[in-house]
């Protein structure tokens, strides 16, 4: 929602429905910093005792200055707190934080030493009796909402725009909430904050009861995000329907390839996803969901480009190369893409995927031979290998053993070479 910050002009800020018991933080104290913070980034006490009283997320500090303490993220707000004395360190902006680094590795505190932060003595349940700096958000008089928040005893539909204030209406007269999936809301919550969510004939259904069947996390998500977004909205409907709605298999991006007309659907997909995370930097942590327009708008303008990619990966097991088809098609499309010198590209790729002549510190070779031997092959491992051999190649430098191991290192990035290198002969 709009909240106007001292000395900056307006800006969305993600903020997260307030929770309405508050009783087991309300001994909290804060300190005077954590009280300046939040006057300064306009985050109000309630939003602060809300992230203590239900985080999506707790982690030990990893602020050597504060080895005892904890975080809690709720939202966009992030709040150290000492569980035993009961008190709150500071309070966060994490989307202001994040914008100043792309990753936020260790709580920042203001303060160079610990005894410049003196706890005042105003506990959290003063601060919960303080009137919420949130301004309270009203309904808008339409047809529309009308016609939603009324009880329908026959089947209906239409589409509508759904606001954050109505979704949390919704929500919070839903008696049926299934158990809140967080990746799902915060996937789709970055899709519409980026405008990237496209209406379908998927939306919220409701039953006859006032109960949601279907769209519950579409509607946290559009609270999380605080934009408003069209659906279709379903009402009147039989109270068992949520037994069968979404009992189907889902719709891949390799269905959704093959109803182009593409060939090879698996590997291409696959290949496209692996490219994606490449360029954005998601190769470093876990497992990532990313939906299928995301993969499709990235492919857009480089159809060909990846179909000759999955094309020539497809030779691999012909020539008894054990790497993973989506690393090494995703491996030839990054050097095709980036890469100015075609005549060293297409070397270091012939070598890699024939084989033939190769002396044992040849980083082809090496490339060859840890695939052959790994045996928990995965395409992330194996284009981090391809990356690493490609810079030793490019630079001239002989290698006989290519290791990459996630938890220790960064994942490669690709090496480009100057513009008129050349490699030694012989």
């Amino acid at each position: 929602m709009p909240v106007k910050t001292p000395g900056s002009r307006a800006r969305l800020r993600k903020a997260k429905p307030l929770v309405a018991s508050l009783d087991r933080v309300t001994d909290y104290q804060f300190t005077e910093h954590a009280l300046e913070q939040m006057r300064e980034r306009n985050i109000s006490p309630y939003e602060a005792l809300s992230t203590l009283a239900e985080p999506d997320s707790t982690m030990n500090n990893r602020d050597s200055q504060y080895p005892d303490t904890r975080v809690a993220d709720r939202g966009d707000i992030r709040v150290v707190f000492d569980p035993r004395g009961r008190t709150v360190i500071t309070v966060i902006d994490l989307d202001e934080e994040l914008r100043k680094s792309r990753k936020l590795h260790r709580v920042a505190l203001t303060p160079t030493t610990a005894s410049q932060i003196e706890v005042k003595t105003i506990t959290g349940a003063e601060m919960a009796r303080t009137p919420s700096q949130r301004k309270a958000r009203e309904f808008e008089d339409s047809d529309d909402v009308r016609w939603l928040l009324a009880r329908h005893s026959t089947e209906d539909i239409r589409y509508m725009v759904v606001s954050p204030v109505i979704a949390e209406k919704l929500i919070s007269a839903n008696t049926r909430n299934r158990p809140k999936r967080p990746r799902d809301v915060n996937e789709w919550a970055d899709e519409m904050s980026a405008k990237r969510w496209m209406t379908t004939h998927q939306g919220v259904a409701i039953d006859r009861d006032g109960a949601i069947v279907d769209g519950q996390h579409r509607l946290e998500a559009i609270i999380e995000s605080g934009v408003s977004v069209r659906m279709p909205v379903a009402v009147g409907l039989d109270p068992d329907t949520y037994k069968v709605i979404d009992s189907g298999r889902k719709r891949t991006t390799a269905d959704a390839l093959a109803t182009d007309g593409e060939k090879s659907v698996l590997n291409l997909a696959a290949t496209i996803r692996l490219a994606l995370m490449f360029d954005n930097m998601w190769l470093d942590g876990g497992s990532r969901r990313i939906h299928t327009d995301i993969i499709l708008a990235y492919r857009e303008g480089r159809e060909e480009d990846f179909r000759e990619a999955t094309r020539w990966s497809a030779l691999a097991g012909t020539h008894g190369l054990y790497l993973m088809r989506t690393a090494v098609a995703t491996g030839y499309y990054l050097l095709h893409r980036d890469i100015g010198n075609k005549r060293l590209v297409e070397e270091f790729c012939e070598g890699v995927l024939i084989g033939a002549n190769l002396s044992r510190d040849d980083p082809r070779f090496a490339l060859r031979r840890v695939a052959g031997n790994d045996n928990k092959r995965t395409a992330t491992v194996h284009l981090a290998l391809w990356l690493k051999a490609w810079h030793r190649f490019a630079t001239d430098q002989p290698a006989r053993v290519l290791m990459y191991k996630r938890e220790l290192e960064e994942f490669p990035i690709l090496y480009v070479p100057p513009k008129n290198f050349r490699r030694a002969e012989g």
